[in-house]
């Protein structure tokens, strides 16, 4: 079991880093608290709790076992590499979803989720006593780079949540104090396919805008995460490209990419409501023309490497 803090399910204050950092953390709570009921809204079915990207991977038939492919991905990878894990940490846990998967599929595992929006909190904790969970699945309120997570975690996973911090060594750095030697940590995230100095001025317009629009300002090139996990002590085990199971032609997509351009015309990027349509249609674009790639990166934390030693040579498998 991991050393942690008191059990709960609320704060009265969520904990974050100082200067910038902390003025950015507060804008992803603000995006989330004025999003999330409205992300659920449109998610597959009545009551779910995932929040994060389809799939439409090999066997799956509907939105609901879509919406679930990357919480199976997470299982797989957790069952076949820590076989003896007891205790995962879910870095950016939305409203419990991704959480509430791994405690059913690995009953032998407790989980623990941080979330900077109170909403996302208060909504996760509830769902987990409506499973009857809750003993199982506990979630802290914070910034999951600055917060006292507690420590000797055997996994971690982060769904879409890198790409929040305000610098990818924030996310690494809050991922390596947290688990013990040793430890598996899952990202799935977007990521550039090559620097944004590298890409074409409308290419280079689309990501500021989905870093704007999603509040995502690590949304960057998988060697710049590589570069940022190995300064904490993570080696670079594996790195899998989901793109091609995201679908980007839905008719909501159609609808906000004619809309989006209007948006963006009026200035409307800051408002989260308006900011995550602008976003969203420069993500689908971004998918849609290649410059941007949905993958799953797999690290391990050194056993025994001082954090803060770069080995510019780690490289994970499968990385084109």
């Amino acid at each position: 079991m991991p050393k942690s803090s008191p059990a709960g399910s609320t704060d009265p204050e969520p904990e974050v880093a100082s200067g910038a950092a902390a003025a950015h953390a507060a804008e992803v709570a603000r995006y989330y608290d004025a999003n999330t009921r409205r992300f659920l809204a449109v998610g597959p079915r009545r009551g779910s709790a995932s929040i994060h990207r389809e799939l439409w991977g090999p066997g799956v038939a509907s939105r609901v076992e879509a919406v679930a492919f990357v919480d199976r991905l997470l299982v797989d990878e957790i069952r076949s590499r820590v076989p003896g894990a007891h205790s995962v940490l879910d870095l950016g846990c939305g409203v419990g979803g991704t959480a509430y998967h791994l405690a059913t599929s690995l009953p032998e595992i407790d989980v623990t989720g941080v979330t900077i929006s109170r909403l996302q909190l208060r909504l996760a904790a509830e769902g987990a006593e409506a499973r009857g969970l809750g003993g199982r699945c506990r979630f802290l309120s914070g910034d999951f780079g600055a917060s006292d997570v507690g420590s000797g975690f055997d996994a971690a996973v982060g769904v879409e949540s890198l790409a929040h911090a305000a610098r990818p060594s924030d996310f690494f750095a809050g991922a390596a104090r947290a688990l013990a030697p040793g430890g598996l940590l899952l990202v799935v995230d977007d990521f550039l396919t090559r620097p944004r100095d590298e890409l074409l001025a409308a290419q280079r317009g689309a990501v500021d805008d989905f870093r704007a629009g999603w509040r995502v300002p690590s949304v960057d090139t998988v060697e710049v995460a590589i570069s940022a996990a190995a300064e904490e002590g993570f080696d670079a085990v594996e790195a899998r490209d989901l793109s091609g199971f995201v679908r980007t032609g839905r008719p909501r997509d159609r609808l906000i990419g004619l809309l989006a351009p209007a948006f963006r015309v009026a200035g409307l990027r800051r408002i989260p409501f308006f900011g995550n349509m602008i976003g969203g249609d420069a993500l689908r674009r971004g998918l849609r023309c290649g410059f941007v790639a949905y993958r799953l990166l797999v690290f391990e934390l050194a056993r025994s490497r001082p954090v803060g030693t770069h080995r510019a040579e780690a490289r994970p498998r499968s990385l084109p």
